[in-house]
């Protein structure tokens, strides 16, 4: 069963964030309080040895707020 995290949660030794989307190794490890069930996911999802691949989430790269800082601040000097 291919299922979405509502919130983080804990499943096959990783940390799970709101919005990922994993497949369960077995149907009795769903839990209502943080996953529901796809079936969007579980359409698109590929297939090994009969069972649903495991897929995360796509995640956003965004650069630091400061770049690091080009002069010393104790002497002034260029790094």
């Amino acid at each position: 069963m291919i299922v979405i995290a509502t919130a983080k949660g804990y499943y096959a030794g990783k940390v799970r964030e709101p919005g990922e989307t994993f497949g369960l190794r077995d149907d009795a490890d769903f839990s209502e309080v943080w996953m529901k069930t796809s079936d969007a996911a579980q359409a698109s999802s590929v297939k090994k040895n009969g069972e649903a691949a495991y897929t995360t989430q796509e995640t956003e790269v965004v650069p630091p707020a400061d770049p690091a800082p080009t002069v010393d601040p104790v002497t002034g000097d260029e790094i």
